[in-house]
């Protein structure tokens, strides 16, 4: 590969790993501000005598209709906040419901990088550390196994990509095909970080004073009843 190809094929690396970091970041803080969230809702419902009962009932109906493909446009509760919903069609499946079934670019992806793993294995298998390593050195390496397990299965393979560079393992060459690849979810995480940027968890927790807080409830509580 020439050196232009690989500082491209380098910068795209970089530039997922980096969206993959920024996703787990946004799941981590719209977790976190789920209680807050919650809290703020309730105080508000109580000081402004909002049927919290009905504001519930009618969470459950659109998300029942939403099940159903029932809406040209919906809301979806998820952990904690509302996210736009456009309709899959009349009588369409939900997504997670249909098995997803690999391209044949993609499984032939996924059996190079399980190679890779395999070679990682040698080194970082809890089997593979002898009674004389350190204590530590042996914490760190049975950690990086499970990264490095947990990777092959969220196809995350810039990790196992680092975990071989740091070991000196030669990585996969087929760096066409990997650039494919790594572009392909750049698009699927970017979208997954927009679509968690849209949560009012995740709006709740950029709020800087009360008015702005107070202000997203009120838009929280007119689209459940709307």
């Amino acid at each position: 590969m020439s050196g232009s190809a690989r500082l491209r094929w380098k910068r795209t690396l970089n530039q997922l790993k980096f969206f993959y970091e920024e996703l787990d970041l946004l799941k981590e803080m719209v977790q976190e501000s789920s209680t807050d969230f919650q809290n703020y809702f309730n105080d508000y419902c109580r000081d402004n005598d909002v049927d919290f009962n009905e504001i519930i009932d009618r969470s459950m109906q659109h998300q029942a209709q939403q099940r159903q493909g029932t809406l040209d446009e919906s809301w979806d509760v998820n952990a904690g906040g509302l996210v736009k919903y456009e309709d899959q069609g009349e009588g369409g499946e939900e997504e997670s419901e249909i098995p997803y079934e690999m391209s044949k670019d993609e499984q032939e992806l996924f059996d190079t990088f399980s190679k890779l793993f395999k070679r990682l294995a040698l080194i970082l298998h809890p089997d593979k550390l002898t009674d004389e390593l350190p204590e530590k050195e042996r914490r760190v390496k049975l950690k990086e196994f499970k990264e490095a397990n947990d990777a092959l299965i969220e196809h995350r393979y810039f990790v196992l990509l680092e975990l071989a560079a740091k070991y000196k393992i030669k990585p996969p060459k087929n760096y066409k095909q990997q650039m494919r690849w790594m572009k392909k979810q750049i698009g699927k995480v970017g979208e997954e970080v927009e679509r968690q940027k849209k949560t009012y968890n995740y709006m709740f927790s950029e709020c800087e004073t009360d008015a702005e807080k107070e202000q997203l409830i009120k838009n929280f509580v007119n689209q459940l009843k709307s």
